[in-house]
């Protein structure tokens, strides 16, 4: 519940941070304390609310999004509430306005803090109370891949509810170059910042001895067949049929599975669900990570296995080059043939050192939550005359 009050700026003068910013109508909105036992000299804010929208409840969140809920609790009281993307026969998408108890808990905040672009309703809600708002961006909510028919951008009506969201909120945070420039795609106006995931590798240590076998993860289904190149990673493993080749995730299409299986090598196999530690333990011991994604807004996944000594080879598509940057191999997707090539490369040239040094300097978990805290403690209240969101 602590954090050391800091008066830095960003670049972007319109963001400021420090205490002289929180104001409405000259009137701090909240005060720090002192925070105990936590450390003399550290102040943490008090009466601040956050309001925190994602579809799963914390304990159901992607570790990525549950990292974000547990850094604004540190400082603030973060409180969750459900958002959902549904569709209505004869009207369209749902979630464009906030409903009745969705206002209920915008009223009671003071930041509005919303995972995904998916509904335009928490962020609408947010403007008309005058209050500021965070758009987190992360892949599928503003991608638009017609080869694949995979993007909430892809359908107009879709389209025009995510742009409405992105449009209307305070600040608009990409988790990669990749996934800002699809933002600023749809809405070249909106204010975005790059703001890249962040890991501990106290949780993910690598291991010395490797299996000379080849990982990939992801659910078992027909989404994700082509979007994660399952279907590569299968016909790959056929074109190297002396190695090891697992899909570790949740077999959701029965179909799928048996697909796949039929595509792949009898060293091709298929591991249901797993325990954060058994997933763990397997890419600790795997010593390729290969992700042949279409379209890929970061590729955490692909973060971990590196942090666990992993050499990945992965597509050139969307942000994996940003993830894993000099320290791995690239192929074009859906190229079987070129996977296969890369592979035995990497299993003969490995890059593991290397790989989890770059996530440890490039993505560290302390700097996302440190930018985190101090972009939302930026925004000011919006001023009530101004057409746009300051």
């Amino acid at each position: 519940m602590a954090f050391t009050a800091d008066t830095q700026r960003f670049e972007d003068a319109s963001i400021n941070v420090g205490c002289s910013d929180f104001r409405s109508g000259g009137v701090p909105r909240w005060t720090y304390e002192s925070c105990e036992p936590e450390g003399a000299g550290e102040l943490c804010v008090t009466g601040l609310n956050v309001s925190f929208w994602h579809e799963a409840p914390p304990q159901e969140m992607p570790s990525y999004v549950r990292n974000d809920y547990d850094a604004i609790g540190q400082f603030s009281r973060v409180r969750w509430y459900p958002v959902t993307a549904g569709w209505r026969r004869g009207f369209g998408p749902t979630g464009w306005l906030p409903t009745r108890t969705a206002l209920r808990g915008l009223r009671e905040s003071d930041i509005i803090v919303q995972w995904f672009a998916n509904v335009s309703g928490p962020i609408v809600g947010a403007r008309l109370l005058r209050k500021p708002s965070v758009i987190i961006t992360g892949g599928y909510d503003v991608a638009a891949v017609p080869e694949i028919e995979y993007g909430r951008m892809l359908l107009r009506r879709t389209r025009w509810m995510g742009r409405l969201a992105l449009r209307t909120a305070s600040l608009v945070l990409s988790t990669s170059r990749a996934n800002q420039s699809e933002v600023l795609h749809w809405v070249p106006r909106a204010k975005t910042r790059l703001l890249y995931p962040g890991f501990d590798p106290e949780s993910f240590s690598d291991v010395r001895e490797k299996r000379a076998q080849v990982l990939t993860i992801g659910s078992v289904s027909r989404e994700y067949l082509e979007r994660k190149g399952l279907d590569t990673f299968a016909r790959t493993s056929r074109l190297l049929s002396e190695i090891d080749f697992i899909v570790a995730g949740r077999i959701v299409d029965r179909d799928v599975a048996r697909h796949l299986l039929e595509m792949g090598s009898r060293r091709l196999r298929l591991l249901d669900y797993l325990s954060q530690q058994e997933m763990i333990r397997l890419l600790q011991e795997s010593a390729v990570y290969a992700q042949f994604s279409v379209h890929e807004g970061f590729g955490c996944s692909v973060a971990e296995g590196m942090l666990c000594g992993c050499t990945p080879v992965v597509s050139d598509r969307g942000a994996l080059p940003e993830v894993v940057g000099d320290c791995g191999y690239y192929v074009p997707p859906k190229e079987p043939e070129a996977a296969a090539r890369a592979v035995l490369l990497a299993l003969a040239q490995p890059t593991g050192r290397a790989s989890r040094e770059r996530i440890i300097q490039e993505f560290p978990l302390a700097e996302r939550s440190r930018d985190l805290r101090m972009y939302l403690l930026g925004l000011r209240p919006i001023d009530s005359h101004s057409r746009h969101p300051r």
